[in-house]
């Protein structure tokens, strides 16, 4: 092996070891409220969402996460006591999507690092409660979105920790319009 092969194998050695590499972040979705607990006998969780057919890998990757996250929120914060009938609730949607921005392709936007992408999620859930006889007695949906632009030259797995980051805010998001909706429209149902 040459001097100058040996050279530029341990140049790209240090270089490897010497970047870190990019953690993802586990998603931080804990609500500080005390649970939301219904004088029905039962709790029922069910995800209909559905995402747009020309959704990539990592939209889908994401978007399940999102899914997945969303039915542990639901899980830890509502819960049932006695009484009849049960609190069925519908993630109608839950997705989480990466779309190109449209660009002007300057120079001083290549330097400046602007955003070329965005992250963008939305969660809506329904909430309703049924009689003991199979009947909807009332029902309340729950609708919250947010984006986050991502500067250009982002790595993949970087964007995928954005993405978790995104997700976690959005539920704290979540958390608080669930609440206010629930106190507000499903109250007498409530211990």
């Amino acid at each position: 092996m040459s001097t100058k092969s040996l050279f530029s194998t341990l140049v790209v050695l240090v270089l490897v070891a010497c970047s870190g590499p990019e953690l993802r972040q586990p998603i931080e979705a804990v609500s500080t409220k005390p649970p939301l607990v219904f004088t029905l006998a039962e709790l029922a969780v069910e995800d209909t969402s559905t995402l747009p057919a020309e959704a990539g890998f990592r939209d889908r990757m994401r978007s399940e996460t999102l899914v997945e996250a969303t039915k542990t929120f639901l899980d830890d914060r509502l819960s049932t006591g006695t009484g009849t009938g049960w609190l069925q609730v519908t993630i109608d949607e839950a997705r989480l999507l990466e779309q190109a921005l449209e660009v002007e392709g300057t120079a001083r936007e290549a330097i400046a690092r602007t955003p070329d992408r965005v992250l963008d999620a939305l969660i809506r859930v329904r909430l309703a409660v049924m009689g003991p006889d199979g009947l909807e007695q009332t029902s309340v949906q729950v609708e919250v979105q947010r984006r986050r632009p991502i500067l250009r030259n982002t790595s993949v797995m970087a964007r995928d920790a954005e993405a978790n980051r995104l997700i976690g805010d959005l539920l704290v998001q979540f958390d608080d319009d669930l609440t206010a909706s629930v106190r507000q429209h499903l109250n007498a149902y409530l211990l």
